[in-house]
């Protein structure tokens, strides 16, 4: 074992040649392992709490010493020593690596042999643990403070123009590219006000004097935005984003956006649209974003139509193409493609004649298809056409109200102000949303707001109204069930937030609860092996109390923490290869044996020749068995206890069979809620009404459904069949 002076070296000697806090605390293990002649070491990085420690690390971190299990059993102080003696080691060491302020890290040292850790050992140890603490504390202050500096100098020696500022916006420091820009070295540029320096409007230099507004700014004919952010009470930095070439770009697409006849778009060199003017809405009649980011052939998928294309890269083509506009409308398009730097650019222009075809065909389905009621009437108000929803609305059919006057089937009251809002749309073309009363054939007056639109005939001359009505007492049902449904959607809203913000500070609590009970529990067990001097045997009774109640309690607060990770998915499985004959031997899985037995109960754990390796988390598993083995225990008084395995085609079927009190039907739809007791245990206390609510969880995780069936005086059958090859579910692979 080295001395004081080797280990200082040696721990100082690490924290210069690590690159980082993790590769420091591993070399750190590596040093302690190669001094102590262990077999193995776990490394544990705790300083940012991405990883939550386990109960012994909790215990190490809290107290600041290293702890020393000398005889790990089946029956160590934590349940992670219990795995680590599962795993054939004898010995460990739990040293923590802290300062006066946080945590960093821990180290555990496993040994195979019993009594590896004396107590020179551990003050050695606890040496190391003060060193490293102090060393990386420092490495992680001087590589935050290093990296810092190299970020800001890397991104301030940028071909962005910027600048440091004081609080009156005059330069303390510029870089290369804004003296470039300014035509100024840094002697000259040093003291100026950011405004005098750029050809601003006098709106603009006030902007540029106040601090934090990004403006634009000029400087022999190029624009730029300002961005400024606040380093200190006294100084902000400055970046000056060139938008020149975007401003010309946009007065050039403005020009393009305003023709009357043509659409322009360009494309790159796969024929997928980036950017179209927005007159295709007027000239194509479909949304310049439908177009955007679609391929040029998707309008025309036609050999004649690519290899236009492809001869465009020698230059300029033109043809005539038939387009699908939109789902329904085709047109003839006069298409002229040309080569650019970055892809293709290309005029689009239509056939009116075949458009206007479609289009009229288009627009006659969508009438009948509308929900308004619409209606066609002649210069001199008489019906020429109806839509089917004004057929169903006035209970008329179109045989039936062809050539009548359309005040025949309105209102006394709606009749002249239907006539004079007919005269004052001939006047300016339309009417919108005007209150009127029909009458249907029940004699039933619907109210609706109607709208009226001029119509063309080919020589341009009147040839009639359309009628477009709003039936107000449906619109208004609907925008009370709109109310009611937004109102239901806030409730559900308020519900889930009021549901989180419990199951969090569940979560909060029952972890705060960890630190106490683990200190309980270790400073008990000191207590009972004589630690702190001899006790008599009422004393270590009473200490044994203690301890059971802790572990109790502390069972309760991991039941809690569980189902508060549950309940906020934060339970991920470790998936691992599972033989069930392994399971069968775990510690905790004897001692519940050793508890049936002690009852004067049979117990047995079966597992079937054929049963395959599984994949599933051996750790969850166990609970699930734990608990369900515990509850038979509970609830039966003579008889046997069975676990039992056997194969199921792609599944392996576990059973935990009882032959106890049975479950009465009128409790099973509740068994499985949170915090719900059978009888018996509310009578005696014990239990916590999480267990199988946190089996249900764990079973679902893995793919499958935990079922349940009994008969009261004869005993309980729990099973679930879990897949042989495990599959996540969707929710699982977006965690």
């Amino acid at each position: 074992m080295g001395s004081t002076t080797e280990i200082i070296e040696r721990i100082s000697n690490i924290n210069t040649s690590s690159a980082g806090l993790t590769e420091f605390l591993q070399k750190t293990a590596e040093f302690t392992k190669e001094i102590m002649g262990v077999n193995e070491f776990i490394v544990k990085d705790v300083y940012g709490r991405d990883k939550e420690a386990s109960s012994s690390e909790e215990f190490a971190l809290n107290t600041k010493k290293p702890y020393i299990d000398n005889s790990l059993s089946g029956y160590s102080a934590f349940a992670d020593l219990i795995e680590y003696f599962n795993k054939g080691f004898k010995s460990c060491l739990v040293l923590p690596i802290t300062t006066e302020i946080k945590p960093i890290g821990v180290i555990t040292l496993l040994s195979r042999n019993e009594n590896s850790f004396s107590e020179e050992v551990a003050e050695t140890a606890g040496l190391i643990s003060k060193m490293a603490g102090y060393q990386a504390i420092a490495k992680i202050e001087r590589d935050r403070s290093l990296n810092s500096a190299k970020y800001f100098d890397a991104a301030f020696n940028t071909i962005m123009p910027q600048a440091i500022t004081d609080k009156g916006g005059a330069i303390v420091k510029a870089n290369k590219a804004l003296l470039n820009l300014i035509g100024r070295n840094s002697r000259e540029a040093q003291g100026k006000p950011i405004s005098e320096l750029f050809s601003s409007t006098e709106k603009e230099a006030q902007n540029l004097r106040d601090f934090g507004k990004g403006v634009a700014s000029y400087k022999d004919g190029k624009k730029f935005v300002l961005f400024q952010s606040k380093i200190s009470d006294t100084l902000s930095h400055n970046l000056f984003y060139d938008i020149t070439e975007i401003s010309r770009l946009e007065e050039k697409a403005d020009a393009m956006n305003a023709s009357p006849d043509e659409v322009y778009c360009f494309m790159d060199q796969g024929y997928k649209i980036g950017w179209v003017s927005s007159n295709a809405e007027k000239i194509l009649k479909i949304s310049p974003e439908l177009l955007s980011g679609r391929r040029i052939t998707d309008l025309n998928q036609t050999d004649e139509f690519i290899n236009l294309l492809k001869k465009a890269d020698q230059e300029p083509q033109k043809m005539q193409v038939k387009v699908t506009l939109d789902n329904s409308i085709t047109a003839n398009i006069s298409i002229l493609v040309a080569r650019s730097a970055s892809g293709y650019f290309a005029i689009l222009s239509k056939n009116i004649e075949g458009y206007i075809a479609s289009l009229l065909r288009t627009n006659k389905d969508m009438v009948n298809m509308s929900s308004d009621a619409v209606i066609v009437i002649d210069p001199l108000g008489y019906v020429k056409d109806m839509n089917k929803s004004s057929q169903t609305l006035l209970k008329y059919s179109m045989a039936e109200m062809e050539g009548k006057p359309i005040t025949s089937i309105c209102s006394n009251e709606s009749q002249y102000r239907l006539e004079n809002a007919l005269a004052i749309a001939k006047t300016r073309g339309q009417i919108t949303n005007m209150p009127i009363e029909m009458v249907n054939r029940s004699g039933e007056k619907i109210p609706f707001s109607q709208s009226i639109r001029i119509l063309y005939g080919d020589t341009g001359a009147l040839s009639g109204y359309m009628l477009i009505g709003r039936e107000l007492a449906t619109s208004t049902k609907i925008r009370f069930l709109g109310d009611e449904l937004e109102k239901n959607q806030k409730e559900i809203a308020n519900k889930k937030s009021e549901s989180d913000l419990k199951t969090q500070f569940i979560y909060n609590i029952s972890h705060d609860l960890k630190t106490p009970i683990t200190s309980i529990l270790g400073y008990s067990k000191f207590l009972k092996e004589g630690e702190f001097g001899p006790l008599n045997e009422v004393q270590r009774s009473n200490i044994q109390v203690v301890i059971d109640e802790a572990n109790r309690l502390s069972t309760l607060v991991q039941q809690m923490l569980d189902v508060a990770k549950f309940s906020s998915r934060k339970i991920k499985l470790d998936i691992q290869k599972v033989d069930l004959k392994e399971i069968a031997k775990n510690p905790s899985i004897n001692a519940l044996e050793t508890d049936a037995r002690n009852k004067g109960l049979e117990f047995s754990f079966i597992v079937d020749y054929d049963v395959p390796v599984i994949e599933a988390d051996p750790n969850r598993l166990i609970q699930v068995l734990v608990n369900l083995v515990n509850n038979a225990i509970k609830f039966t008084e003579k008889g046997s206890i069975t676990v039992k395995a056997t194969r199921s085609g792609k599944k392996v079927k576990i059973e935990v069979i009882d032959t106890g009190a049975g479950i009465p039907k009128e409790y099973r739809s509740k068994l499985f809620k949170k915090f719900y007791q059978l009888p018996k245990t509310r009578q005696d206390g014990r239990g916590t009404g999480l267990g199988l609510s946190i089996v249900r969880a764990i079973v679902n995780l893995h793919g499958s459904k935990i079922h349940l069936s009994s008969e009261v005086n004869k005993g309980s059958n729990f099973w679930f069949a879990l897949p042989i090859n495990y599959v996540p579910s969707k929710r699982q692979q977006e965690q």
